[in-house]
């Protein structure tokens, strides 16, 4: 999804409650993440997918357990390593961000960076790469929204920490240092660009890791050194896979992946995952799987069958999108849709941009042909099995 997990998709994923992922939020957000940067009211809302509401919970997971010991349902793949205060994803095979920085962006499957979060109070994450930059948002649940967000890529146009207009005018431009590096931090006293209560103080830190390479932190705060720290806690030297429990059956050839996004720590170890994939004619599939459910307190109707499941196929902002149920708890969602062109409209996500879709002209068998094509599983419960791509 153009997962994408854009602030569509962090709105989507905020917490509504004890349950699911709300898709049409989700398909909202992602549209918003994903194409930004890519892509989530799908899975996004910052940033990936399609129409799926991801109603996001507050337990810190960490592999084989919860924190303490607990033996608690964790997922054995993404998820908060509290020994070594580290977000965890599957470890990719192919070097960091440091050591080939002309990698970054290029390839939606693999983040080439990490955070580590000894000191922070994050709780879950919201991973997402597409469009030429890859990036991270941190949930914290004491204060019950994402408080940290990092950006990187190879065109610092990608980067601008510039915030819509309704977040008011910097206050404060600082030169510092990161890690050595020459760095610009900007103060912005009353940032409104995540749907929280008014005047909350952001400061942002734009620099340059390795030549070649650009990053910005973004993080509510009063305090300059904050987020310093916060931006020296990027890590360059690990990369890591954007999974998801499904893929493509071999039969289906020349699709290629344009985006990526992982949510966990939201009340489930592991929320939901989404791809964007892409087939020779343009036509795009927002792809979610998750703890997602359809929103707006619409009843699943099935009026379809994807193979031996029964599936609802429905309508969103015009355009047609299949949820299929896969367990008790998780679900599919798929969504095509035409890119038509990005739009200059400040305000509407982090890069200035929104994603103006079209319908991609499907009928609804060709959908639901489409979604019977899409291999899930066998193990939901651990993303270290997971295909490297779809």
């Amino acid at each position: 999804m153009n997962t994408d997990l854009e602030e569509a998709l962090v709105e989507t994923l905020r917490p509504r409650g004890d349950g699911p992922v709300d898709v049409t939020a989700l398909r909202r957000a992602a549209v918003g993440q994903a194409r930004s940067i890519r892509r989530r009211r799908l899975v996004t809302a910052g940033a990936s997918l399609a129409a799926v509401t991801l109603v996001l919970g507050l337990i810190p997971l960490v592999r084989g357990g919860l924190p303490g010991g607990g033996s608690g349902g964790s997922v054995g793949g993404p998820g908060i390593d509290v020994r070594k205060g580290s977000m965890t994803l599957p470890l990719a095979d192919a070097p960091g961000a440091a050591e080939k920085p002309a990698a970054v962006g290029t390839d939606p499957a693999v983040l080439h960076f990490d955070v580590d979060v000894t000191g922070m109070l994050a709780t879950g994450a919201t991973w997402s790469a597409g469009d030429g930059v890859e990036s991270v948002r941190l949930w914290t649940s004491d204060f019950d929204h994402y408080n940290h967000e990092y950006r990187l890529a190879t065109d610092p146009a990608r980067l601008s920490s510039t915030p819509p207009p309704n977040a008011g005018r910097a206050a404060e431009t600082r030169q510092v240092s990161v890690g050595g590096r020459s760095a610009t931090a900007r103060f912005w006293p009353d940032d409104r660009s995540v749907n929280k209560k008014p005047d909350v103080p952001t400061w942002s830190v734009d620099w340059q890791p390795v030549d070649g390479l650009w990053a910005s932190v973004r993080l509510f705060t009063a305090d300059v050194d904050e987020a310093v720290r916060a931006a020296e806690a990027m890590v360059l030297t690990r990369s890591q896979r954007c999974v998801a429990p499904l893929r493509l059956d071999p039969s289906l050839t020349g699709y290629k992946q344009v985006s990526c996004g992982v949510d966990f720590g939201h009340i489930f170890a592991w929320a939901a995952s989404d791809t964007t994939l892409e087939r020779p004619d343009g036509v795009r599939f927002d792809i979610a799987i998750g703890h997602l459910t359809l929103g707006d307190d619409k009843p699943f109707t099935p009026n379809r069958m994807v193979g031996n499941r029964p599936a609802m196929v429905t309508t969103e902002g015009g355009l047609t999108m299949i949820y299929v149920p896969i367990t008790k708890d998780i679900n599919l969602m798929v969504r095509p849709y035409k890119p038509a062109a990005y739009s200059q409209s400040p305000g509407t996500s982090s890069d200035g941009h929104t994603f103006i879709e079209g319908p991609a002209g499907l009928t609804d068998d060709e959908l639901v042909a489409f979604a019977a094509e899409i291999i899930v599983g066998p193990d939901l419960t651990d993303p270290d099995t997971w295909p490297a791509r779809p």
